[in-house]
């Protein structure tokens, strides 16, 4: 608890203590920056000097609010694991199933939501974007899935990632999205890799998939994801592949019988490596929010809002469909697949299929 309790105690600053300053602050405690130059040897950073005021009522008022909601939060994690591990009424899943799709089954067919069933997709990233995705499909039929990644949930998530929540807080993203998409369909099979997409893992990875989702981080690098996708092309799979960004979302799909993912990954990593943006996604999002991002693509942190998510997940999810349903979807088309990408954003009202090869990008 004195850990959790530390970071908003204790404010580091040069004064007098003597004055007493300290009770215009929040916190309970001062580090006296000024008195831990002087008492340390060039260099060293041994000694540090910390005060303290019995009179601070607005600090120490504080530290009980901390305390409330550390106890608060401990206690709902605590509720939230006794809730995931109590059993629940039998039922009969097979009826559920059916039940549940009942709006889904006369636009998909049938036929259709019974190959969505069968279907196995492999999710390399469950963070906003890929989990959403994740979500969708389930909610459309998708009964197998392949969830890799090494994050864990932080408060910063709970913005835009639909697993995201308190109770979730510190869990491994794999697990969290398990539990969202098992409390949909009971009968979903799911298979973890909470290391994530590694190059020792990714034919087990991809082995039995019928298509790959590439949601992965930032961070990721470049080398690592080509590996990924030209394993999914030796297997005859389609990759789908989106980026969120202000709010809307890139979004592009790979026939493993058309333009490969290389160009795409080459493209994301240079503008990665010189924090700029291709000039055409300037026609389609708005320019401040794009000069905002690349400001802070360096720190792999980018601002983000969680209808760029959902947007993403719509339009992935959609060529998802196709590309598993193909005819048996009523008024089917081909699916967007390089060279051809699509650019939403819902602030701006824009949407464009850019031809990649016929616009420069790089």
């Amino acid at each position: 608890m004195g850990v959790f309790l530390l970071s908003p105690a204790l404010i580091s600053t040069a004064f007098d203590e003597k004055s007493g300053g300290g009770i215009l602050y929040s916190r309970s405690s001062v580090c006296n920056s000024k008195a831990t130059v002087q008492n340390n040897l060039e260099g060293e950073k041994r000694y540090f000097k910390v005060a303290s005021w019995y009179d601070n009522k607005w600090g120490y008022a504080s530290r009980v609010v901390n305390l409330v909601h550390y106890l608060h939060l401990r206690d709902t994690i605590k509720r939230n694991r006794k809730t995931r591990n109590r059993s629940v009424s039998p039922m009969d899943n097979e009826k559920y199933f059916h039940d549940y799709l009942n709006r889904c089954i006369p636009l998909l067919t049938e036929k259709g939501v019974k190959k969505l069933r069968d279907a196995t997709v492999a999710v390399a990233g469950c963070g906003g974007a890929g989990g959403a995705s994740a979500i969708t499909l389930a909610r459309m039929g998708v009964g197998k899935f392949k969830l890799a990644d090494p994050g864990v949930f932080d408060a910063p998530d709970i913005n835009r990632q639909w697993a995201a929540n308190i109770p979730n807080l510190g869990r491994n993203k794999t697990e969290g999205y398990e539990d969202a998409l098992l409390a949909l369909n009971p009968d979903i099979e799911v298979k973890k890799y909470e290391e994530g997409v590694t190059g020792t893992n990714i034919v087990d990875f991809l082995e039995g998939a019928d298509l790959l989702i590439d949601c992965l981080d930032i961070s990721v690098s470049a080398s690592l994801m080509s590996r990924m996708h030209e394993q999914a092309r030796q297997q005859k799979i389609y990759s789908a592949a989106s980026i969120i960004l202000g709010f809307g979302a890139i979004c592009y799909c790979s026939s493993p019988f058309g333009m490969p993912m290389e160009r795409l990954v080459r493209m994301l990593d240079s503008g990665t490596a010189e924090s700029k943006f291709p000039s055409i996604l300037r026609t389609v999002f708005m320019p401040q929010h794009l000069d905002i991002i690349e400001k802070k693509i360096p720190t792999h942190k980018l601002p983000s809002v969680p209808i760029s998510c959902m947007v993403a997940a719509a339009v992935l999810s959609t060529e998802i469909i196709l590309i598993l349903l193909g005819k048996l979807l009523p008024g089917a088309r081909k699916p967007v697949c390089l060279p051809r990408l699509i650019i939403a954003d819902f602030l701006r009202l824009s949407y464009q299929v850019v031809d990649i090869d016929s616009i420069p990008l790089e």
